[in-house]
């Protein structure tokens, strides 16, 4: 999905993505930084100028950078992985940050990840903007 799509389909489901919280720029370009990546459009769109909604599939960007960086060393993830969301019993969701997609697996995963084997019963979506759109189908 395009980001100019993205856009269209979050103004047609605009109170799902009223949020809280918008980010600022400066704020995403440390994230960034940080992370040895850039983040999305799609997400830096959504986030900066909506905030955090259910549908934004992200409860905290900062502290999922802090939860990723953490992880990098205690568990050895990948620098390619952002740990989105970690919900326990359903599961964790990680953002490939070189191609944008989103994965969306069982948290047994996280010890895997080093060598790139994720259960086949993981859930692909091709870009963060498809991911937040599936959150509105299932909320």
């Amino acid at each position: 999905m395009t980001l100019a799509e993205f856009k269209t389909f979050v103004a047609s489901h605009q109170v799902k993505f009223d949020g809280a919280q918008p980010i600022a720029a400066h704020e995403f370009d440390e994230y960034e930084r940080r992370l040895g990546h850039p983040l999305p459009q799609s997400l830096r769109w959504l986030l900066g100028t909506q905030g955090y909604s259910n549908c934004s599939g992200v409860d905290n960007l900062d502290e999922a950078v802090e939860r990723t960086l953490t992880c990098r060393t205690s568990i050895l993830l990948p620098r390619n992985w952002l740990l989105l969301n970690d919900w326990g019993e359903a599961g964790m969701v990680l953002l490939d940050l070189p191609t944008g997609r989103v994965c969306w697996c069982g948290s047994h995963n996280a010890g895997n990840l080093a060598s790139g084997q994720i259960d086949a019963d993981a859930e692909w979506f091709d870009g963060y903007a498809e991911w937040a759109a599936s959150r509105v189908a299932n909320l």
